[in-house]
C-alpha cells in the first residue's frame, strides 16, 4: 500500500484521467441499459460516437478547470464547487451534441428503422456521471485518510499548532491532515474573542500563556498560516517561537498551495535577506549620484541580473541619457518596459536609449558614443556561468575579452570620465576560463589607465569590481535550490565543503556604483562580502526557512534530502580572496582595494592578437596555454577528490 502513495505525481494524474474515461464510458452504457431494460451492446455508427466523443471533451473540460492540477486527497466545499461547474459546462454541450445528432441521425445510421437517440439519455447518463466523478473524488480522499491510520501506526505524528484561526488557517488545517505527518493540537490567534473556541473541531487559544500552552501540550512545531503578514511581524514571530525552542514554518499562498503535490508540506520561500546572515549597509548618496545624476550613462549587460539592478539603481539618480545594451530581445524589452514606467509614474527628464546588439560589433559602439557624450559606463555584459564557459571556451572568451577591449578602447577615445568593468572573485588564481578571461578583462582596463595613474589624463578613471556569487541571480544556487524544494528535492549539492561568497543583488549594484566613484584609475576594487558560505549550509538554511527540514540518516521522516554530486571542470571547492596585505581601505567600509601586475597597451594588443588567431583556429588548447602564460595563478586542472 506504501508504494501506491509514492508513485510520481504525473503517473497518479494519468491514473485519476484514465478514471475519468471509464466512468464515463460506464455512466453512458448504463443510461443505454437503463433506457432499454436491458443489457446493452453498442452497434452503430452514432452509438459509437455518443460513446467516445464526448470523454475528449470531459477529459479537455476538466483540464481547463484544473481539476488534475488540484490535490485528491484534498476535498472540500470550494472543490466539489469546481467539479460541478466543469460538469454543468459538460453536460451543456453534452445536451447539445446528443440532440446535434438526433438531427442528423439518418446520415451517420442509414437504416431508417433505427429510432435516433432516446432523449432521456440526457437525463440519465449525467446522473450517472455525476455521482460516479463525486463518489470518486471521495473514495480517493477517504483511501488516503485509511492510509493515514495506516501509516501513523509506523511513525511518531508531530504535534503541531496552527498560527491563525481565519479562512486561511481553515484550509491549511485540512492540507496537514492529509499528510499523515501531523497532529494537529490546535489553533493559536491573536484576537481574545476566540480563544476556548473551535474551529473544525479543533481548539483555539490565544498568546497570553503561550509558553505553558506549548509545554503542556507538547509541541513541536507551529505552521504561520496568516495572509498578507508584513515582514516585521513575521520577523517578531520568528524570534518569539525560537526564544520557546519551537520551529516555525511558514505557510504559502493558497491559491500555490492547491496546486502542488502534499507528499511534502509546501511552505513559503525564504528570505534572501535571511540566507546571508548578516547586515545590510546604507549606500552612501554622495557616491551613489556622483557619476550618474543629470550625466549620460552607459550600462552594457543590461538585461541581466546585474545589468538590470543597475539600471533600477540608475535610473533613480536622474541621468540625463541612460542607454541600455543587451543582446537578448527579451531581456532589454523587459527592462526597458520597467524603465519607461518608472521615468513617466515619476515625471522624470530622463532620456532612455535601449540598443539590441552585442559589443564585438565595433561599428554599433562607434554609433553610440558618436551620437552621445557618454559619461560614465558600467560594464556587466559578459557570459559567466563557469560549466557553459567551460564546454564554450572560444565563444566565451572572444564575447567577454573582445566586447571589453572595443568598449575600453571606443570609452578611451572619447573621453568618458568614468569607466566600471564588472569582474569576479573568480579572477582571483582562476581555475577556470570564466575567471581567467574576467581577469584578462581587468587587465585591459588597467592597461588603459596607465597613463591615467601617471597623472597625463586625470579626467578619465577606469576600475575594475570584484565579488562573488549573487544571491538569486539567473542560473544561481539560489533559484535552483528553491525549485527543487518547492518539487520536493533532492536539493544536489556539489561537495558536502565547497563555498562561495554571496550578495544580494541590490547590494552588489550599489557597492559597484560607489567603488566606481571612488576611483581615481586603474583599481580593482573588492567588495566585502563577508564570510564565505558553504553550499550544503545554505541548501540546510534555505530548507529550514522554508519550513521543512532535512531528511538525512538521523531523520528519516524529514521532507528534503541533499544529494552530494560531484564539482564540475573549473571549479574550486573555496574561491580566494587576495592576501590582506595587499588590501587597502577606502572611504567605504565595505569597499576595498587591491594591486595587481599591469600590463600595458602595446603588450595587452599583443596578446589580444595572439587571441584572435586562437579564435580563428578555435583552438580550446591554445587558449589554455595563452592564459598559462599571461594569467598569474592560472590553473586549469579541475578539483578532483
Amino acid at each position: 500500500m506504501k508504494n501506491i502513495f509514492e508513485i510520481p505525481r504525473n503517473a497518479k494524474i494519468a491514473i485519476v484521467v484514465i478514471i475519468d474515461a471509464a466512468l464515463h464510458f460506464i455512466s453512458t452504457w448504463l443510461a443505454y441499459t437503463l433506457r432499454w431494460e436491458k443489457i446493452h451492446i453498442p452497434s452503430t455508427n452514432l452509438e459509437y460516437l455518443v460513446f467516445f466523443v464526448p470523454v475528449v471533451f470531459l477529459l479537455f473540460i476538466f483540464s481547463y478547470f484544473k481539476l488534475y492540477k488540484s490535490l485528491f486527497r484534498y476535498l472540500d466545499l470550494n472543490a466539489s464547487i469546481g467539479i460541478l461547474k466543469a460538469l454543468a459546462i459538460y453536460f451543456i454541450f453534452y445536451a447539445i451534441f446528443i440532440f446535434t445528432l438526433n438531427a442528423n441521425y439518418s446520415f451517420f445510421t442509414p437504416n431508417p428503422l433505427f429510432p435516433g437517440m432516446p432523449r432521456i439519455i440526457v437525463i440519465i447518463y449525467p446522473l450517472f456521471l455525476f455521482l460516479f466523478i463525486i463518489g470518486s473524488r471521495f473514495l480517493i480522499s477517504y483511501i488516503f485518510f485509511l492510509f493515514k491510520n495506516y501509516k501513523s501506526k509506523d511513525i511518531n505524528l508531530k504535534k503541531v499548532l496552527i498560527y491563525g484561526a481565519g479562512n486561511f488557517g481553515a484550509r491549511y488545517l485540512g492540507i496537514l491532515r492529509n499528510t499523515f505527518r501531523y497532529e494537529i493540537r490546535g489553533f493559536l490567534d491573536d484576537d481574545k474573542k476566540l480563544n476556548q473556541k473551535f474551529l473544525n473541531g479543533v481548539k483555539i487559544f490565544d498568546l497570553k500563556n503561550i509558553d505553558q500552552l506549548i509545554n503542556d501540550l507538547q509541541i513541536d512545531e507551529v505552521f504561520l498560516a496568516i495572509n498578507n503578514i508584513g515582514r516585521k511581524k513575521k520577523i517578531d514571530i520568528k524570534n518569539k517561537f525560537q526564544s520557546l525552542n519551537v520551529k516555525l514554518r511558514f505557510v504559502p499562498d493558497l491559491d500555490d498551495l492547491l496546486q502542488e503535490d502534499t507528499s511534502i508540506i509546501p511552505t513559503s520561500q525564504p528570505d534572501i535577506l535571511d540566507l546571508l546572515k548578516r547586515r545590510q549597509i546604507n549606500p552612501n548618496q554622495n557616491l551613489i549620484k556622483k557619476n550618474i545624476f543629470d550625466k549620460v550613462v552607459f550600462v552594457s549587460g543590461a538585461g541581466g541580473s546585474i545589468g538590470s539592478e543597475l539600471c533600477n539603481q540608475i535610473i533613480k539618480q536622474i541621468p540625463k541619457k541612460l542607454i541600455i545594451l543587451d543582446h537578448s530581445e527579451f531581456s532589454i524589452h523587459q527592462i526597458n518596459e520597467k524603465l519607461n514606467i518608472f521615468i513617466k509614474k515619476n515625471n522624470l527628464k530622463t532620456n532612455l536609449i535601449p540598443v539590441l546588439g552585442n559589443l564585438l560589433d565595433k561599428n554599433l559602439i562607434k554609433k553610440i558614443f558618436n551620437e552621445y557624450k557618454v559619461d560614465t559606463i558600467y560594464h556587466a555584459a559578459a557570459y559567466k556561468h563557469v560549466s557553459l564557459v567551460e564546454e564554450n571556451p572560444v565563444s566565451s572568451v572572444k564575447n567577454n575579452v573582445i566586447g571589453t577591449l572595443n568598449l575600453t578602447k571606443e570609452a578611451k577615445i572619447n573621453n568618458v570620465k568614468t569607466f566600471v568593468l564588472i569582474s569576479s572573485d573568480k579572477a582571483i588564481n582562476p581555475t577556470n576560463i570564466m575567471g581567467a578571461s574576467k581577469r584578462l578583462c581587468e587587465m585591459i582596463v588597467q592597461a588603459f589607465s596607465i597613463k591615467n595613474i601617471n597623472g597625463i589624463n586625470k579626467e578619465q578613471n577606469f576600475c575594475s569590481v570584484r565579488f562573488g556569487n549573487v544571491l538569486n541571480s539567473s542560473g544561481s544556487v539560489v533559484p535552483i535550490f528553491s525549485k527543487q524544494i518547492s518539487s520536493g528535492g533532492p536539493v544536489t549539492v556539489r561537495h558536502k565543503n565547497v563555498s562561495r561568497y554571496f550578495m544580494t543583488i541590490p547590494e552588489a549594484s550599489e557597492l559597484v556604483i560607489q567603488a566606481g566613484a571612488l576611483s581615481s584609475g586603474g583599481e580593482i576594487f573588492i567588495l566585502d562580502m563577508g564570510k564565505a558560505i558553504k553550499i550544503y549550509e545554505l541548501a540546510t538554511h534555505m530548507i529550514e526557512l522554508s519550513g521543512l527540514t532535512v531528511k538525512n540518516a538521523t531523520n528519516p521522516y524529514g521532507d528534503i534530502e541533499i544529494l552530494i554530486t560531484k564539482l564540475k571542470d573549473g571549479e574550486k571547492l573555496e574561491e580566494e580572496l587576495p592576501n590582506k596585505l595587499i588590501m587597502q581601505k577606502t572611504l567605504h567600509e565595505r569597499i576595498n582595494k587591491t594591486s595587481e601586475e599591469f600590463i600595458d597597451e602595446k603588450n595587452i594588443e599583443t596578446i589580444i592578437n595572439n587571441l584572435i588567431s586562437l579564435f580563428d583556429q578555435n583552438d580550446k588548447i591554445g587558449l589554455i596555454n595563452l592564459f598559462k602564460k599571461y594569467i598569474k595563478g592560472y590553473k586549469p586542472e579541475p578539483y578532483k577528490k
